[in-house]
């Protein structure tokens, strides 16, 4: 059996008196993909929320790609591949459905952000999700372009 890709062993995190996490490990290889089930309050948001960046654990290990891992961010877990889609999705809505998609990630070069890159990952992921009719430079939550405004 190989390495896990990623591996969590005695994850624990409180808030305050708050018991959020004891103990918890999880170990995941590459092409796996897992569900987190569970009742409101029983810590599967705050086990992601420490995987990416977000909360430090206050005990236990992780590695990813069998080695030491413990993001000191999000931008630091993103740089490392690890990334979280949140369920309630928080949008810019006075930029484009472009920008909002790459919010964060946007393809740029000596500080510019590179429009056509930009536009080409945008359309990739659109159109992977089955959603490639959607004008890139509409306004996110309406049905208006910018040049409607």
């Amino acid at each position: 059996m190989s390495k896990p890709r990623l591996s969590l062993q005695g994850i624990s995190k409180s808030f305050g008196a708050t018991h959020a996490l004891t103990g918890v490990s999880l170990e995941v290889a590459a092409g796996e993909v897992h569900a987190l089930i569970g009742e409101n309050g029983a810590g599967k948001s705050t086990l992601l929320k420490i995987l990416s960046g977000a909360h430090p654990p206050d005990a236990g290990t992780m590695e990813l790609d069998g080695l030491p891992y413990l993001p000191r961010g999000p931008l630091d877990a993103r740089r490392r591949g690890v990334a979280m889609i949140y369920q309630e999705v928080n949008l810019a809505p006075h930029l484009s459905v472009r920008e909002n998609i790459l919010l964060g990630s946007e393809s740029a070069s000596l500080g510019w952000i590179d429009a056509r890159a930009s536009a080409r990952r945008a359309r990739e992921a659109l159109e992977a999700l089955g959603y490639g009719h959607i004008v890139l430079e509409t306004l996110a939550g309406t049905s208006r372009s910018p040049s409607s405004r």
